[in-house]
């Protein structure tokens, strides 16, 4: 392991419930939180299945540009809750964008922003995956610097099964990390792996139990 994943490990492994600071209410669809350790943690809280309507998306923008212009957050851990990490884009919102059927506009190009943001941001953002990270999910992931992936967990591209092609950046990530050839492969079956495949394709850079991921 590099000396910077092993500083990004050293990060996560700070994780633990105790006294916090800033926290965001938890009817919020994204929360929010300061560690003592340095620690900013931003949680998707959008049930069902954690989507990303443009609520959503905009909620995670505020909390990353808030820990990133906050000179006592070292870091950034993304998570979700229950079952789902995140599930991915709002479905119906892309289906009537893509045809038309709506005066709003493009989740896509609304998605890349808050993505390209965290991506080359100066502080390191680490996703803890612990469970279904799905779609725009997994894009989220990604996006991200370090990722950390739960043994009960599942990710992937699935777009494919509906009919669609990753549109926030999955694309050009996901070949980054696992080459072309499995990227390919990957994007177009719309396949979700597990984390034992997902750490060795080399989509997350460390798995554990999930009692531990946040532990």
């Amino acid at each position: 392991m590099s000396s910077s994943q092993q500083r990004l490990s050293r990060l996560v492994s700070q994780l633990h419930p105790a006294q916090t600071s800033n926290s965001s209410q938890s009817n919020d669809v994204v929360l929010s939180k300061v560690l003592p350790s340095g620690v900013g943690v931003i949680t998707f809280n959008n049930p069902p299945v954690n989507s990303l309507p443009f609520h959503v998306l905009t909620a995670l923008d505020n909390a990353v540009r808030k820990f990133q212009n906050d000179s006592n957050v070292k870091a950034v851990i993304i998570t979700g809750q229950k079952r789902f990490f995140c599930g991915g884009a709002d479905i119906s919102i892309l289906k009537k964008t893509a045809f038309a059927r709506t005066k709003q506009p493009s989740l896509v190009a609304a998605a890349h922003p808050v993505l390209n943001n965290i991506e080359a941001g100066s502080k390191p953002f680490v996703a803890a995956v612990n469970g279904f990270a799905l779609g725009g999910g997994c894009e989220v992931a990604l996006g991200t610097h370090y990722r950390v992936m739960s043994t009960s967990a599942r990710i992937g591209l699935v777009e494919s099964t509906l009919g669609l092609i990753p549109g926030f950046g999955g694309t050009q990530r996901l070949p980054r990390v696992m080459g072309l050839n499995e990227a390919l492969y990957a994007i177009l079956t719309g396949k979700q792996f597990s984390a034992e495949h997902a750490q060795r394709s080399g989509i997350v850079d460390e798995v554990c139990d999930s009692a531990q991921l946040l532990a």
